[in-house]
């Protein structure tokens, strides 16, 4: 029954004891990395609770405000600089294009938060138009993916590690 199964679950510290218990059996309950991202490492020194619950375990983060601004800006640059170095000409309106194509509508308080941000981004950009972008410095790469495979010797074993992400741009 579902209240059998609400009394059988344990509490932190319940669960800890019984991970004991197991890891004293013999059972093997480590988790093997051999891929880390910036952001993983990151997350890890951040908390690394947080790192297992989202790394490891797999469990989503809600949606935030903060996350969602920073993500649509970074895709809004990444196209408006994509379609440029393909050949259209740059423009304000190009730029505010890329942004409302790639706004995250998710994670704000309300329509008016998100509506403010979305008003807030455009500024942005628009101020990075008419100030920074020069068109004679457009970036070699975009989303350039990397990886370094690392290895260290234990004995006579070798752990293998990969440490990997990607740059968002690389520019001359």
């Amino acid at each position: 029954s579902q209240e059998s199964k609400v009394s059988e679950q344990l509490n932190l510290m319940a669960y800890a004891n019984s991970h004991k218990q197991r890891k004293n059996q013999g059972v093997v309950l480590a988790h093997q990395v051999h891929y880390l991202s910036f952001s993983q490492i990151d997350a890890f020194q951040t908390c690394p609770l947080h790192y297992k619950l989202r790394h490891i375990l797999n469990i989503p983060t809600p949606p935030n405000a903060a996350l969602s601004f920073g993500s649509s800006l970074h895709a809004a640059m990444k196209d408006f600089y994509a379609s440029v170095k393909a050949g259209v000409r740059p423009s304000k309106k190009l730029i505010l294009d890329s942004l409302e194509g790639n706004w995250i509508k998710l994670g704000y308080q309300n329509k008016r938060h998100g509506e403010n941000a979305y008003k807030g981004a455009e500024k942005l950009l628009t101020d990075y138009y008419k100030k920074h972008f020069r068109p004679d410095r457009l970036p070699l790469l975009l989303e350039h993916h990397f990886m370094i495979p690392l290895e260290r010797k234990e004995g006579k074993k070798t752990i293998y590690l990969k440490v990997g992400g990607a740059m968002d741009r690389v520019d001359e």
